[in-house]
């Protein structure tokens, strides 16, 4: 081996003795890190107050989803199926029979037998028995007044409130007032008849009821030849407790011959103020109201009242046996001046039945009355509605139908009179299509024509 192989052998030695040392310095002493980790102990108090409080927290929560589920369940229900939502009770105004009117006499005949019973009936020796004097006569008003404050309950009043811009640009609110009947109870909602006019354009309707709740209202439908339309209130805005002193009214009838003479009270708005009564006698109920497609009865009273007067009519046992809007008011009052009209209930019930169900009339466009029998066996007249004119640009005037005709049929339904033609109407919708069958005079005598006739209706859209 050479000197520079062996100086070379030396060299890589030291190397690897400086490269030992080096790691064994690089490794540093964790002897005196050495820990023991101890178990830290339970606070069993604070666990068992942890404890009870998330159990209530979850008791809490469940009692604020289940409340939040039951009011929120009915409008989800209704959100994702509204196919089965139950629909309002169909409004049915039934007339009560002519047998329960009872003449006065009857019942004056009727009391006097329950004071005297064992003594003679008789009613003219029965008050002759008695001297009447100033106390009789104030009982008697106290109790047309009773009468009327019951019946009062069934009314309410109307104020449509509307937003117009006044001369300097600033927005001002306009009201109109009215009165309105309640009608019925459809399970939903109270049906009020009342003034088309007042209500038909109003962007807001308040309904102020007898015992002073105040309610909104909704439109529902209405008549615009007659001015009649009905609303609606929600029966959810009103407690049971309320709800109680908001009977529908008791409808009578306006058709009895026994009317004429009759004692009767005003309320409403007589006087053309809320809440006033007055008294009086139906006079007469032979005039008559004409309107496209139908007439409507009037009872005429001998009450002085102005035009813009409006309420119902009740006879001395409540029942509603007219209605008076201010517009039916001021018509009437074209040929009997500051005299107090009404329309008979009777001859209003149907038209106020459809539309208390949200129907609208659907509208042919014809003036009429019946054809009286005697000219009907005499001149050998056809039974039907006999038409007297026609609407201007009426579906009957496109329809071709002419003054002169008489309507015989509707469809396959027979028509004997102008009240049923009215009826048959009311069973059908605006823009349905109906087949009119009627006689028309002809040299030969009639001769009948068939038309088809497209309806239009008795409420154009505003």
């Amino acid at each position: 081996m050479t000197e520079e192989e062996k100086t070379r052998e030396q060299e890589t030695a030291s190397a690897g003795q400086v490269g030992e040392t080096e790691t064994l310095r690089a490794i540093p002493d964790t002897d005196f890190m050495r820990e023991q980790i101890k178990q830290r102990p339970v606070n069993r108090r604070r666990l068992l107050r942890r404890t009870l409080i998330t159990v209530l927290l979850a008791v809490v929560f469940g009692v604020v989803a289940t409340f939040t589920f039951i009011l929120l369940e009915p409008a989800l229900n209704r959100a994702l199926n509204p196919e089965t939502e139950p629909s309002p009770d169909p409004v049915v105004l039934v007339e009560p029979p002519a047998e329960e009117e009872v003449p006065p006499e009857a019942l004056i005949r009727e009391e006097s037998e329950m004071l005297h019973e064992g003594e003679p009936t008789d009613v003219e020796e029965v008050l002759n028995r008695y001297t009447f004097d100033a106390t009789d006569y104030s009982e008697m008003v106290q109790s047309m007044k009773e009468t009327a404050v019951t019946a009062s309950k069934s009314l309410v009043t109307i104020t449509g409130l509307s937003s117009e811009t006044g001369w300097s640009g600033d927005a001002l609110l306009t009201s109109d007032t009215t009165s309105g009947l309640i009608l019925s109870d459809n399970g939903y909602s109270l049906i009020i008849l009342t003034d088309r006019e007042s209500v038909r354009d109003a962007e807001q309707l308040r309904v102020t009821f007898s015992d002073g709740t105040v309610a909104e209202g909704a439109y529902l439908s209405g008549d615009e030849s007659t001015s009649l339309a009905v609303i609606t209130v929600p029966l959810n805005a009103l407690t049971p407790e309320q709800r109680q002193n908001m009977p529908p009214a008791t409808l009578g009838r306006s058709t009895v011959n026994t009317l004429i003479g009759q004692p009767v009270i005003a309320i409403g708005e007589p006087a053309g103020i809320a809440g006033s009564i007055m008294y009086g006698a139906v006079v007469t109920n032979a005039r008559s109201l004409t309107f496209p497609d139908f007439n409507i009865q009037l009872l005429s009273t001998d009450i002085v009242s102005q035009a813009n007067a409006n309420g119902v009519l009740i006879n001395l046992r409540g029942e509603v046996i007219g209605f008076c809007t201010p517009q039916l008011n001021r018509l009437s009052q074209e040929d009997a001046p500051l005299q107090l009209h009404y329309v008979g209930i009777s001859a209003i019930r149907s038209l106020a039945e459809h539309l208390s169900n949200g129907r609208t009339r659907a509208f042919l466009g014809v003036y009429g009355t019946d054809v009286p029998a005697e000219l009907r066996e005499n001149e050998d007249i056809p039974q039907g509605a006999f038409v007297n004119r026609i609407e201007l640009n009426s579906p009957a005037m496109t329809a071709g139908i002419q003054s002169g005709d008489i309507i015989t049929k509707i469809d396959n339904t027979d028509i004997v009179n102008y009240t049923m033609l009215f009826q048959e109407l009311l069973t059908h919708a605006p823009e349905d299509s109906v087949s009119v069958t009627l006689m028309r005079p002809s040299a030969e005598g009639f001769t009948e024509v068939t038309t088809d006739v497209i309806l239009g209706t008795a409420e154009p859209e505003a």
